[in-house]
């Protein structure tokens, strides 16, 4: 029969997964990075439940190019180029991590407003099997492995459907394992990196 292609807001999704994965947020002390390029330390932090990387540019609104489409170029941005107003000057606020967390949910935001329309951007973007957050405040030798994927696939942010990519153990090694509530479960070999559209 159809297939309902209906699901629920992606708030809610994320929402319920923070929760699933403990519920804990993510503390980003702030520093304002002056004209000269010297950080300017700020006396505030902002609390994450996960880090939203738009894979276009602030300002201009446009996508990143190529070069820049892998999650480590995407959370450098991230975390240096956030343009603001400060004492009527142009500075960028620069964030960093006040300790190492267990667990990172990153969100690449595919969804961007033009001329009062919701346009995706379906680009690939590569995801390393490691993280390493060493130009972040955490040392060189703390890693995170990257265990799952949450695509959505479809050009609505009213409609879709979601699919899951996790690393799972079978037979004595590691593999990717791809949940789909449309298809049977299916393995495949733990290549790097791994993708994303």
């Amino acid at each position: 029969g159809a297939v309902n292609t209906e699901q629920q807001d992606p708030e809610e999704f994320f929402n319920w997964l923070h929760g699933t994965l403990g519920d804990v947020h993510i503390v980003l002390p702030r520093s304002i990075l002056s004209e000269s390029g010297v950080k300017e330390p700020n006396p505030s932090s902002d609390l994450c439940s996960s880090l939203s990387l738009p894979l276009w540019h602030p300002e201009s609104g446009e996508a990143y190019p190529e070069s820049a489409r892998d999650l480590e170029s995407l959370l450098q941005k991230f975390m240096n180029e956030n343009p603001v107003c400060f004492e009527g000057q142009q500075r960028s606020i620069v964030y960093s991590f006040a300790d190492q967390p267990d667990i990172i949910d990153l969100h690449l935001k595919r969804y961007n407003y033009k001329s009062g329309e919701t346009v995706k951007t379906s680009m690939e973007v590569k995801l390393p099997m490691l993280l390493t957050l060493h130009n972040h405040g955490v040392p060189r030798d703390v890693q995170w492995r990257l265990k799952a994927v949450v695509s959505h696939l479809g050009a609505s942010v009213k409609t879709g459907h979601c699919v899951a990519t996790s690393r799972v153990e079978t037979q004595g090694k590691e593999a990717w394992l791809r949940l789909d509530d449309c298809q049977r479960p299916s393995f495949g070999e733990l290549a790097t990196p791994l993708t994303s559209e």
